[in-house]
């Protein structure tokens, strides 16, 4: 079904101090995927390829990843192994996993790419109470990098040690 390229800088040092670092967020594509929604339209397009659409509270899940929108559309090729080329999720889009967090007005994923953009007013990628915040958030999955553009806005809050 589908399988969406999610993966920012895994296994990353939350206290490292790089405000770029420790935001990892991954799909298992070898784990079953969920969707919900309160409807869904599924249509041929005239080059082939197939569209399907999820509205209204839509929630996405593969082990411990969730994601919430309210519009979801993934777009299929006309020949392949059954895995969406482009999926785009609309509308107080919410991605979580672990103690990370992405919330943004769309995010669009392209599979041939390994890329994904998440835009919004800002776009929020936050663990814990570290924030990097932007209008456009760029995904680079094969990478495992992140790129904010259109002005940013970071917050790194350091442990203090008890010691």
């Amino acid at each position: 079904m589908l399988l969406v390229a999610l993966c920012l800088a895994a296994d990353s040092d939350p206290g490292s101090g790089d405000p770029g670092s420790g935001f990892g967020i991954s799909l298992d594509r070898s784990q079953p995927m969920e969707i919900e929604s309160d409807e869904l339209e599924a249509s041929r397009r005239e080059d082939g390829r197939q569209r399907v659409v999820f509205k209204r509270k839509v929630r996405l899940s593969q082990a411990d990843l969730r994601i919430g929108c309210d519009w979801l559309e993934a777009l299929y090729p006309s020949k392949g192994d059954g895995a969406p080329e482009k999926i785009t999720c609309r509308g107080a889009v919410t991605i979580r996993q672990g103690d990370v967090e992405a919330k943004c007005d769309e995010v669009v994923f392209v599979r041939a790419r390994n890329q994904g953009v998440c835009v919004g007013q800002p776009a929020e990628l936050r663990r814990g109470e570290n924030v990097v915040e932007g209008p456009q958030i760029h995904f680079d999955t094969l990478n495992e990098t992140i790129t904010v553009k259109g002005g940013v806005r970071i917050h790194v809050r350091r442990e203090v040690s008890s010691e």
